[in-house]
């Protein structure tokens, strides 16, 4: 994607106004504080994301929702650098200005190079992919294409990977595009740390 896409995407997100205001600090119970403050390693302590005071508008969704997000970060079976390429690759597609330049931020933190970042743009086809990450960059196509993994891919993806760690994978892919569905159409702004699409 040129420049001049990534400008028109980001000015129909990011260049208008919230459609939904965050909740006040000051009207969370310590309750909602404590499950709003991010994951131990991630954000500033004590930090409550802009994204989440937005998203707790809906609290009953947010309690069961969050738990499931700092799952993957926090607990996840995969190994950090295959969970970031599957987010990355799932954040292009959707093209979610707000998930891409956070998960850029993260992936660099698990060893994702600037020169990987901009190759996970390029997709599967690209070259200089190992056989195993080009085959977590398809499995994230195929669940948004055909809503399930093919057997080549399921196969390869199988011979390294635990059951548990199989079934995570597209649970991962389906939160993260629910997450992007929600920032995106919430326009949710980005982070003075977050360049959007441009991050790399």
């Amino acid at each position: 994607m040129d420049a001049d896409k990534i400008k028109a995407r980001e000015a129909d997100i990011l260049g208008k106004p919230l459609r939904i205001p965050e909740v006040r600090p000051e009207d969370l119970s310590d309750d909602v504080r404590a499950l709003i403050t991010p994951p131990k390693g991630y954000g500033t302590p004590g930090e409550l994301p802009q994204a989440f005071l937005v998203l707790v508008n809906n609290l009953e969704l947010f309690k069961v929702h969050q738990p499931m997000g700092s799952y993957f970060i926090v607990q996840g079976k995969l190994p950090p650098r295959d969970r970031e390429l599957l987010i990355l690759r799932n954040a292009w597609l959707c093209q979610a200005p707000y998930e891409w330049g956070e998960h850029v931020a993260i992936g660099k933190q698990v060893g994702i190079t600037s020169e990987e970042i901009e190759r996970v743009t390029a997709g599967p086809a690209a070259e200089g992919w190992t056989d195993h990450e080009r085959a977590l960059l398809t499995a994230v196509e195929e669940l948004r294409d055909n809503a399930m993994i093919s057997d080549p891919t399921w196969d390869l993806l199988a011979g390294t990977f635990s059951h548990a760690q199989m079934i995570e994978i597209p649970a991962l892919v389906g939160e993260y595009q629910a997450i992007a569905y929600m920032q995106n159409s919430t326009r949710l702004p980005v982070r003075p740390s977050n360049t959007g699409l441009s991050a790399r």
